[in-house]
């Protein structure tokens, strides 16, 4: 799996989480289940606006979907963002 990165913009400038340590430090958590229309995310571009919504690039998402361990729950931040469970363009990226 890829390395992954959580960002948001604060009034500190922006901020960053490491998705491998998020799932490390949520591991005691309680799960909940949430309505897929509380998730924002599922109403925003699957590209960023610089990306072209390209076959290639259709596909490169898709198997990113195929390959994700369900074992997982999806992390919120207190918010309602999805911090890990989206394959938005700035995962990834340092």
């Amino acid at each position: 799996m890829r390395k992954q990165y959580y960002f948001r913009s604060s009034p500190r400038g922006l901020l960053a989480w490491d998705v491998d340590r998020l799932v490390l430090l949520s591991r005691g958590l309680p799960v909940r289940a949430v309505p897929l229309s509380e998730i924002r995310e599922l109403d925003t571009p699957v590209f960023g606006d610089d990306e072209a919504p390209t076959w290639r690039a259709l596909v490169a998402h898709i198997q990113l979907v195929d390959a994700a361990d369900l074992a997982y729950p999806i992390i919120l931040a207190a918010n309602g963002d999805v911090m890990d469970g989206t394959t938005s363009p700035c995962q990834g990226a340092p």
